[in-house]
């Protein structure tokens, strides 16, 4: 058959291009079966790994909240321990015990040390009024004012989170700079 003819009868064309595009449509099925059943066996478990390193699970500047944190641990049997860098307290998993017992720290166990501290709600990032503990002599009016809107966030963020059934809050609070004259004064948002 001559390719102009075949161009003409439309039925035949239709079908070729139509057998071509099933079986296109079969090879894309049959390599994504393939290609899914062979990563389903592929997947390796890493709960059981071994830690390579000591992992630091958290730093803070407060002493007492890193001994609150380490002895909520040893009650949940995971051994942590506490060094001190300058005035920052280190918490941290040593690669080769962090469970007693056994002889060595799996990735299962960091990750369940990570969400005991974190369903405690013991270490908050939230920075509330400990942000004035320190005394600096070298800070501006600006500065006092950025840090008295970050304490102010953080306090209300910590109180909001205290009310039985919120899990979680963030406040953002916008306090406009002095004018001189009180009509032109806006308001405090938050």
């Amino acid at each position: 058959m001559d390719f102009k003819k075949l161009l003409e009868n439309k039925i035949l064309l239709a079908s070729i291009v139509g057998g071509v595009v099933l079986l296109l449509i079969v090879f894309i099925i049959c390599g994504t079966i393939a290609a899914s059943s062979k990563s389903k066996n592929d997947q390796i478990d890493v709960s059981k790994e071994p830690l390579k390193e000591d992992v630091d699970l958290l730093t803070t500047d407060n002493l007492g909240k890193a001994l609150e944190i380490q002895a909520l641990l040893a009650r949940n049997n995971i051994v942590a321990a506490r060094a001190v860098d300058g005035t920052k307290s280190v918490l941290r998993l040593k690669k080769g015990d962090c469970t007693p017992g056994m002889k060595k720290c799996t990735t299962e166990q960091r990750d369940r040390a990570i969400m005991v501290i974190v369903e405690s709600g013991l270490y908050d990032q939230n920075v509330g009024l400990e942000i004035f503990d320190k005394g600096d002599f070298t800070s501006t009016k600006e500065d006092k004012r950025i840090r008295l809107v970050r304490a102010m966030n953080g306090e209300l963020a910590r109180l909001i989170r205290r009310i039985d059934g919120i899990e979680n809050a963030s406040v953002f609070i916008s306090i406009p700079e002095q004018t001189m004259f009180s009509s032109m004064q806006k308001p405090v948002t938050a």
